[in-house]
């Protein structure tokens, strides 16, 4: 039976639920010391958890390093059959690390603690003075602890509840809107790997940003609009018309910049037709009829997948080229501490993309949103502020007025699943993410 939560923080929250419903958020769920530690029960050891992309491992051997919450790690390995496979990266005889390397390749792993040696199926293999110690020992007594996975069009998802909802069903509509990023070609994409900082901010407030919040774009990015070469001339129209697609889950999509009702002469979507109009035929036969209409009639689309998985498709000034250049990125916001985030960004693009496209779309990537982006300083100075204010004793009295959005009602007409908001900017999403939280904390103590 799991562990009830402590009396006083169970009313916290039923409160901040019912404030919810008023588009108010407590501003102490930010960060809470006592909530980092139930998260971590409550959440990350329930839920699936994007790990890797398989194109991170395309060999038999490839293996990297990779978390589930702050303190798990686990192996992602392609074994010796060429299957993808996931291992704690506990060794089960006394539970030191098998690996400390982000990356490499190996058939084997072997423990530094007392070099026992297990093959990349999990099987024990090897027992140093076997025929002093454990002469008897069956190796089919000790395999490594195996975490359940699942793939999604080539993303790797783990979790740590063995009783989890299928992956399909758990990713629910959010599917519609991935498979607009992962499918519109035969060959897929490719991830590179991954970049990792830390900054001083509780990972929520990263999700409130990404699950949709165009408003910021012209406010706390405004420099990117004055000193030009940054993003396109009209991309103060990124604020001006935007649209929210609150999903069920806790999921959510945004969609920035002209579409289809603002300017027939955007180049839709994000340049591709520019630089790779032939992907737009590639897409037209692998997406679904609504899925291709989605994609070609909006721009800029960036998301999140609860808890922590988030995604960001859109064009941006290369500094080597005058025209805009698309480029995908993939992020997740990795909790540390309650006052500390390790952010993971990986850049992709379709295998098949031509070279010079791959070129500068990578090179777009690095100069606004990698380790040292333009562009990422803006929104992690203001992420810190909130993680303190949220430290503060007085949060607790403070409640959030999302109010951006509050008498907009959804659109039907919207080709695609979810609530569609189309408008200047709508705060459903953060709101709707918070509830889902809420949700996942007092599972198990609700009357």
């Amino acid at each position: 039976m799991e562990d009830k939560l402590p009396q006083h923080i169970k009313e916290r929250l039923e409160k901040a639920k019912e404030k919810i419903k008023e588009r108010k958020i407590p501003l102490w769920l930010f960060a809470d010391r006592e909530l980092f530690e139930l998260e971590q029960k409550k959440i990350f050891s329930k839920v699936w958890l994007c790990l890797a992309h398989e194109s991170e491992i395309p060999n038999k051997g490839d293996y990297v390093l990779r978390y589930m919450g702050p303190y798990t790690s686990v192996i992602v390995v392609r074994d010796e059959d060429g299957k993808i496979r996931a291992f704690y990266n506990v060794c089960p005889h006394r539970g030191a690390k098998l690996i400390r390397e982000d990356r490499g390749n190996s058939l084997f792993f072997k423990c530094q603690y007392h070099g026992l040696t297990f093959k990349t199926t999990g099987e024990l293999v090897g027992i140093p003075a076997r025929h002093l110690i454990a002469p008897n020992f069956k190796n089919s007594d000790l395999p490594l602890f195996e975490v359940k996975i699942a793939i999604y069009d080539g993303l790797i998802f783990g979790t740590m509840n063995d009783k989890a909802k299928p992956l399909e069903d758990f990713l629910g509509d959010a599917k519609f809107y991935l498979d607009i990023l992962l499918k519109r070609t035969e060959k897929g994409l490719q991830f590179s790997y991954p970049q990792r900082w830390i900054i001083k901010a509780n990972w929520k407030t990263a999700v409130d940003n990404f699950i949709g919040d165009a408003w910021h774009f012209l406010t706390a990015h405004g420099f990117a609009y004055e000193v030009g070469g940054v993003v396109p001339p009209y991309s103060n129209l990124f604020s001006a018309y935007a649209a929210v697609v609150k999903l069920k889950g806790g999921h959510g999509v945004m969609f920035a910049g002209p579409n289809k009702f603002d300017s027939p002469n955007y180049p839709r979507p994000s340049y591709y037709p520019i630089w790779w109009p032939e992907l737009l035929e590639k897409a037209k036969k692998l997406l679904t009829e609504k899925e291709y209409k989605v994609w070609v009639d909006s721009n800029r689309m960036i998301g999140n997948i609860f808890p922590n998985f988030a995604f960001h498709n859109t064009a941006y000034g290369a500094g080597t080229a005058d025209i805009p250049v698309p480029y995908q990125s993939f992020r997740l916001w990795r909790p540390i501490d309650v006052d500390k985030t390790e952010i993971w960004t990986w850049w992709a693009v379709e295998k098949d993309a031509p070279e010079k496209l791959k070129e500068l779309s990578f090179k777009t990537y690095i100069r606004l949103f990698g380790a040292s982006g333009i562009v990422e300083p803006d929104d992690v100075v203001i992420w810190e502020g909130m993680t303190e204010n949220a430290l503060s004793p007085k949060s607790s009295d403070l409640d959030l007025y999302y109010f951006a959005g509050m008498h907009e009602t959804p659109d039907p007409t919207f080709d695609g699943p979810g609530e569609y908001y189309y408008g200047g900017n709508n705060e459903i999403n953060q709101l709707n993410f918070f509830e889902e939280y809420i949700n996942y904390l007092l599972e198990g103590d609700q009357e």
